[in-house]
């Protein structure tokens, strides 16, 4: 396939999906994403709260952890 007509092809891939994705989103309202804490208590409660407070934190705790938990058990 030339350059010329896969370019073309991925210009109107994007232009489609954007189109799809500003539709169905309801004209681009802010979503917030959070983790209902509400029943939890213990380590799931501090878990939920982290996710809550501290996406950042919660993602660098959770990096650390899979892989150290994966290599103790494995």
């Amino acid at each position: 396939m030339p350059v010329v007509k896969r370019l073309a092809l991925i210009l109107a891939t994007l232009w489609l999906t954007a189109q799809t994705a500003l539709a169905a989103g309801g004209g681009g309202e802010l979503i917030v994403i959070v983790a209902d804490s509400r029943k939890l208590t213990g380590i799931m409660a501090w878990w939920a709260n982290l996710y809550n407070e501290s996406h950042l934190y919660f993602m660098l705790l959770t990096v650390v952890l899979i892989p150290s938990s994966g290599s103790f058990s494995g």
